[in-house]
């Protein structure tokens, strides 16, 4: 934690600069999308060092946790998401080292790639520094993710309160989608 408190900068700043490079490449392919960076929280990052301990994953660097830097990719629909994982994966394939479907039934659906920089542009005097960093970058639909969303910080959380879904009318909506 003491690592990531005096990094984190340089991990927020990671998060940004490949937001900037996903960015440019949306736009010329002139897809319709939402995209957001950040460096984990500092507590998210005590969180998954102590719930990781306790199935008997002890990280022995801070290089082990892949997702301190992330950006995620928003697309309005599936055949836009597609289109770009297919142009993504073939511009990106050198700097990809890990990707997973992430797949939830009653929830979430979406990619998710372990991002770092490929030799080329870890040469470069200005992205140098970020030659060691991975990002998580995450890539999904608006409507899977507004529902995860709503489930995580509702439902997931530790200590999920199951009333407030019932109170807000989610539990209805939450039926509905694991439906369709």
């Amino acid at each position: 934690i003491e690592e990531y408190e005096k990094e984190r900068h340089l991990y927020s700043e990671f998060a940004a600069l490949v937001e900037g490079i996903i960015k440019v490449f949306l736009r010329s392919e002139n897809f319709k999308f939402q995209i957001s960076n950040r460096a984990k929280d500092i507590e998210k990052v005590s969180e998954k060092i102590d719930r990781k301990a306790q199935i008997g994953k002890k990280y022995k660097s801070l290089a082990e946790i892949e997702d301190l830097a992330g950006v995620r990719v928003v697309f309005y629909l599936e055949s836009e998401k597609k289109k770009f994982l297919k142009k993504f994966l073939k511009e990106f394939n050198k700097c990809i080292i890990d990707a997973e479907e992430k797949y939830d039934p009653y929830g979430y659906r979406g990619q998710h790639f372990i991002f770092k920089l490929d030799s080329e542009r870890a040469a470069l005097f200005e992205y140098r520094k970020y030659k060691c960093y991975k990002c998580e970058i995450q890539v999904s639909t608006i409507l899977f993710h507004a529902w995860s969303e709503i489930e995580h910080d509702i439902i997931y959380k530790p200590f999920g309160d199951e009333m407030l879904l019932k109170t807000l009318d989610l539990d209805e909506l939450k039926q509905s989608f694991e439906k369709v």
